[in-house]
C-alpha cells in the first residue's frame, strides 16, 4: 500500500493570479520603503511581478519561492539599532 506523502503548505488551494500579483506589489513597495529595493528577493519579486502582469506562467518552484518571501515579508535590519536609527 502506498501512502500519499504530505508536504505542509502544499495541499492548500492555489492562489489566484490577481491575489499573487497584489501581494507581490505590496511586498515590492515594502522592500522599497525599507531601502532594500536592490535586495535579491526584491529583484526576484519584481521579475515575477512582470511575468504575472504579462500573463506568463510561474513554474512551481518560482511560485513556491515567491509565496515564501511574501510570507516572510521584509527582513528586520541587523546590527546595532542605535546606529541604524541615526
Amino acid at each position: 500500500m502506498v501512502t500519499p506523502h504530505f508536504i505542509p503548505g502544499e495541499n492548500m488551494a492555489r492562489k489566484s493570479r490577481e491575489l499573487r500579483l497584489n501581494q507581490t506589489t505590496e511586498l515590492i513597495a515594502a522592500y522599497t520603503a525599507a531601502g532594500l529595493a536592490d535586495d535579491r528577493n526584491c529583484r526576484f519579486a519584481k521579475d515575477m511581478q512582470w511575468r504575472l502582469k504579462q500573463n506568463k506562467g510561474l513554474s512551481p518552484k518560482r511560485r513556491q519561492w515567491l509565496d515564501s518571501i511574501i510570507e516572510e515579508g521584509v527582513p528586520a535590519p541587523k546590527g546595532d539599532q542605535e546606529l541604524l536609527a541615526r
